[in-house]
């Protein structure tokens, strides 16, 4: 069955965390999703979290039993990764009152990562699940809004002729100019034995350019730290390294993804969106860069 395009999210339990980066990987080999956003979570309760999450659940009450009561022994943190959904593939699952419609793409995913990462009991898998996904958008949807978000409407782009991600919002307006590289500064976590504080610097001073130089591990340190924190699009060094061999900016068919930035003061700008783009005009030996330079209300 042939269907448009739709909003997923899978939820790795706290059992399952140690396995996050594995589990990142196979979402992403799945060429029909695409992730969007990834979300560390600590709830109030363990209780609370799982009745918002299977509140919506088709299985029968007796199936669920056994999974939930485990999950209440787990840590009390989790993972959700919202992806978009181009090729769900929607067929039929289940019967009577409890047949309801299912991507197969989701649930061919969640039982490949189930497979390879539930817990075992002499050599078999157990059914207590390191991963639950939704069965439809309107889970997803629901989700979003217990986590604060304003439902699938998160996702939404409505800039028109600016290509800008779904998470720069309220944008008044907006101009193209160019330039230098050495004017744009980066908004970038730091850590201390006390707190995290954001820290304005310049490019070269980001993990980001530092791991085109070869410094691998600065790069790889900042996403394992903040992933799903301060950080929550979908970023790997694997892809920054293979964005770098063949990068071009503003070529066709990305004409309209212009390196986003906010003035900040006299000639001084901030990246909104774009950092890794930047780090690799940078990288190029490029001084000067088209942006667009927004204006929020």
């Amino acid at each position: 069955m042939i269907t448009k395009h739709r909003y997923d999210y899978l939820i790795i339990w706290g059992h399952g965390l140690q396995y996050y980066k594995q589990i990142l990987s196979i979402i992403r080999s799945c060429s029909s999703l695409r992730i969007i956003k990834i979300l560390r979570h600590t709830p109030e309760t363990m209780e609370q979290l799982i009745h918002l999450v299977y509140s919506f659940d088709y299985a029968p009450f007796e199936h669920l039993k056994a999974k939930t009561e485990y999950l209440l022994t787990k840590p009390c943190e989790v993972m959700f990764v919202f992806v978009e959904n181009i090729f769900p593939d929607e067929d039929y699952f289940g019967d009577g009152a409890y047949r309801h419609i299912e991507s197969v793409t989701i649930k061919k995913l969640k039982e490949e990562i189930r497979n390879i990462y539930n817990p075992r009991i002499n050599g078999k898998r157990t059914e207590y699940h390191v991963v639950h996904a939704s069965d439809n958008q309107v889970q997803t949807d629901y989700m979003l809004r217990c986590l604060g978000y304003n439902g699938l409407d998160l996702f939404n782009n409505e800039h028109l002729a600016l290509k800008a991600p779904y998470h720069v919002k309220n944008i008044i307006c907006y101009d193209i100019e160019k330039i230098p590289i050495s004017n744009i500064k980066c908004r970038m976590v730091v850590s201390n034995q006390e707190n995290d504080f954001i820290k304005l610097v310049n490019i070269d001073e980001t993990p980001h350019y530092k791991a085109l130089l070869g410094d691998y591990d600065s790069y790889r340190t900042y996403i394992s730290r903040f992933l799903g924190k301060y950080l929550t699009d979908d970023h790997t060094l694997e892809n920054l390294l293979i964005l770098k061999e063949f990068f071009q900016y503003l070529s066709p068919p990305f004409e309209l993804n212009y390196i986003i930035v906010e003035k900040i003061s006299g000639s001084c700008y901030s990246i909104v969106d774009g950092l890794h783009r930047v780090a690799i005009l940078k990288y190029q030996k490029n001084t000067d860069v088209i942006v667009s330079i927004i204006k929020v209300g």
